[in-house]
């Protein structure tokens, strides 16, 4: 998806999960990027980025696992 003056602006952890991502108009883009920011023309969703990893250079997917909770974890008060 790329959208007409408008560039996917997201921080980037250490591990290259992006996160607190969205589509942002350019003139507002600082630059030089701030250390721990990726920007890119084209995203394919209109997410947050986080079940995304930037890896040399390319945009993956790959969801982040998710809680399964068991009855175990459950903690009932009465």
């Amino acid at each position: 998806m790329k959208k007409e003056h408008y560039k996917y602006y997201c921080k980037i952890q250490p591990d290259g999960r992006l996160y607190y991502g969205g589509w942002t108009y350019e003139g507002v883009i600082p630059n030089p990027l701030p250390e721990g920011y990726l920007v890119l023309d084209e995203f394919p969703d209109e997410s947050d980025g986080s079940d995304y990893i930037f890896q040399n250079g390319e945009l993956i997917y790959s969801p982040q696992p998710t809680e399964d909770k068991t009855e175990e974890e459950e903690v009932t008060y009465q």
